[in-house]
């Protein structure tokens, strides 16, 4: 079985007073073994404190939509 490592991004907007200044992503790599098969990453945006920005809003994207795709929860199939 085949299996390729996808290509997704984050991209951050933030509406809220703190500055983000690094996303973590979990987790960091994901593999999809079989067309159809999808896997969650969840972000978690920071502050210069390393403190969570909890009102931080993220848009998923994919940078090759022909290998993956990513939904706006980070679902990416």
């Amino acid at each position: 079985m085949l299996t390729q490592l996808l290509p997704v991004a984050a991209a951050l907007l933030v509406a809220c007073g703190q500055r983000p200044v690094s996303v973590e992503l979990q987790p960091r790599n994901i593999e999809l073994g079989r067309k159809g098969e999808s896997k969650s990453i969840v972000a978690t945006v920071k502050d210069k404190n390393d403190s969570p920005i909890a009102k931080a809003k993220l848009v998923w994207s994919s940078s090759d939509a022909k290998i993956a795709s990513v939904d706006a929860t980070g679902k990416v199939t």
